[in-house]
């Protein structure tokens, strides 16, 4: 996954496939959402895409977690 996020390149010059793969991975969000904050460009829609995915992945672990027959012992 982080090598179609842009973590070592920008998008700017990428190829349009890599481009388009970029965009269904949430890494390449977080790492805008990064990147926004690191210079000073505040960038509420890449900041905000991040925590929905967090918020949406805490719901989807703790409703698995509940449902697990988990016994400590």
């Amino acid at each position: 996954m982080s090598f179609v996020a842009p973590v070592f390149y920008s998008l700017n010059k990428s190829p349009l496939l890599i481009k388009v793969i970029s965009g269904f991975n949430p890494l390449t969000c977080q790492i805008q959402a990064i990147r926004s904050i690191v210079f000073g460009h505040f960038s509420s829609f890449y900041i905000g895409i991040s925590l929905g995915l967090t918020i949406i992945t805490v719901i989807v672990s703790n409703v698995i977690i509940n449902k697990l027959n988990i016994s400590l012992t």
